[in-house]
């Protein structure tokens, strides 16, 4: 059995747009089939039912553990800019902030936490450096020149450095040794 899909105003709004649209090509098109237009209709319903799944996903958080909790939250408040939108504490060994990427309205958050060693779910890596760049954060900047005049004065950053497809690039590393880099697309 099919999951039904959760009809949104935009969801209507793009059928209500088809429907209209095969209405006005079916009284401009004399020669014009409508039960293959129908069917191609009915299709298009059907395909966006099958993957109404891709459209549940609704925005991004990213959570690092880190092992000096107030360390990383200096670098992400205060070098990085980002806003605390929630901070907590279970009282019991965990605490931590969540932080927004973007303006206001933006869907991708960051997160980073402390685990106690006396918590049921601390690991012994929560307490150690980061061992290689098997993952990096990378962030998108609109001014390059920003940040590394912003960096300079504040944190020891690499760059910025022109990429061989034309993006520039800025290197640096949270107090946990994660990779961040900040970079800007080659203009168009």
């Amino acid at each position: 059995m099919k999951n039904k899909t959760i009809m949104t105003k935009k969801n209507l709004l793009t059928i209500m747009l088809v429907i209209v649209g095969v209405n006005i090509y079916a009284q401009n098109n004399e020669k014009l089939q409508l039960e293959k237009l129908t069917q191609k209709f009915k299709d298009s319903i059907e395909n966006f039912e099958d993957n109404s799944s891709f459209n549940s996903l609704l925005s991004l958080k990213t959570l690092i553990r880190t092992k000096d909790f107030e360390a990383s939250k200096t670098f992400y408040t205060q070098i990085l800019n980002l806003e605390i939108i929630e901070e907590y504490d279970d009282g019991n060994g965990s605490k931590g902030i969540i932080m927004r990427f973007g303006p206001i309205g933006s869907n991708a958050f960051f997160e980073i936490s402390e685990i106690s060693d006396n918590h049921s779910y601390y690991q012994e890596q929560f307490s150690k450096n980061l061992e290689n760049d098997k993952i990096d954060i990378q962030l998108r900047t609109d001014n390059i020149e920003f940040w590394a005049m912003r960096l300079k004065e504040k944190w020891n950053a690499r760059g910025p450095i022109l990429r061989p497809w034309g993006s520039q690039y800025l290197y640096l590393r949270d107090p946990d040794g994660l990779q961040i880099i900040i970079y800007q697309e080659k203009s168009k």
